[in-house]
């Protein structure tokens, strides 16, 4: 449950992360910062456990096709501001046993630089949510620039904490990652890596 405190919180790092002189470009972005709440829910509701029913989810608007191990939530945003860079916000996410899988992606007018992208990444990883330290990145092959980030939780952080894994890809003028959160180890959980691995392109 996100709390009065923790959407102030919220608000405050995107003040940080975006000035107000950039706030047109990567402005709404919800990558990430989605982990400040749920390491909370994660490692006080667990659920019993559940034998994955894959389904594959595909979006020939959006240019891809990944699989859930169960039915995901959709939202899908236009931007409502005629000047903004920004043209929709896309996110299908799955709480599923004890993780949370969600694919998003942004959509712009112009293209995006990746260096932004990931520094952008590599910033809130680092300094943004309480409980993590980012542990590797890895530069994967591919047509387009894509990054798999791989945070751990920090051994000096007395709160809620937990993994968080999310691959991210640019294709030109859309951002797309696919990311994980748990109370457990991502990299080497079969459901993760069946969900990392589903990705593809169409």
């Amino acid at each position: 449950m996100v709390t009065d405190a923790t959407a102030d919180q919220e608000r405050h790092m995107n003040e940080h992360i975006f000035p107000q002189s950039c706030r047109s470009t990567y402005s709404r972005r919800r990558i990430l910062l989605t982990g400040i709440s749920i390491f909370a829910s994660l490692t006080c509701n667990r659920s019993f456990a559940q034998a994955p029913n894959w389904r594959q989810f595909r979006r020939d608007d959006l240019g891809f096709v990944i699989e859930f191990p169960d039915e995901p939530t959709v939202r899908d945003e236009p931007e409502s501001d005629p000047n903004s860079d920004l043209i929709r916000s896309f996110q299908a996410t799955s709480k599923f046993a004890n993780m949370e899988l969600s694919v998003g992606c942004e959509e712009y007018r112009t293209v995006i630089d990746p260096e932004q992208i990931w520094g952008h990444i590599a910033d809130v990883y680092t300094h943004h949510i309480p409980g993590i330290r980012l542990a590797s990145v890895v530069n994967l092959p591919g047509r387009y620039p894509t990054r798999h980030y791989v945070a751990e939780p920090d051994p000096s952080y007395r709160g809620p904490t937990g993994f968080m894994s999310s691959t991210d890809m640019v294709t030109e003028k859309k951002w797309i990652d696919w990311m994980v959160i748990s109370d457990r180890p991502i990299e080497t959980d079969p459901l993760a890596r069946r969900f990392f691995d589903s990705f593809s392109l169409l």
